[in-house]
């Protein structure tokens, strides 16, 4: 239920990578969807999707390189899962 267009905007100006998956949550939205969005939005930045939070964490951590920069966007839920991808111990539990 989020708009990804509006959460994808300001990002893909200044995005060179963007890796699209989704979270554990049944709400979760459609990757290939969002990606679509994505791709009519971004200019010039290579759009990819992978199957789970850690694959995309690793293909987003590849794509930026060691100088790089990965940002998490979407969902709370997203958020905890690439935290738990990143072997971060979740500060709460709110669902």
């Amino acid at each position: 239920d989020k708009d990804a267009r509006a959460v994808l905007k300001p990002l893909v100006r200044i995005a060179s990578a963007i890796v699209v998956t989704r979270s554990a949550s049944p709400r979760a939205a459609d990757p290939a969807e969002v990606a679509r969005v994505a791709a009519r939005l971004a200019r010039g930045a290579a759009i990819t999707t992978a199957p789970a939070v850690g694959a995309a964490m690793a293909a987003a951590r590849s794509a930026a390189g060691p100088d790089g920069l990965v940002c998490v966007a979407g969902s709370l839920a997203l958020a905890a899962d690439a935290r738990t991808a990143l072997g971060l111990r979740p500060s709460e539990r709110w669902w």
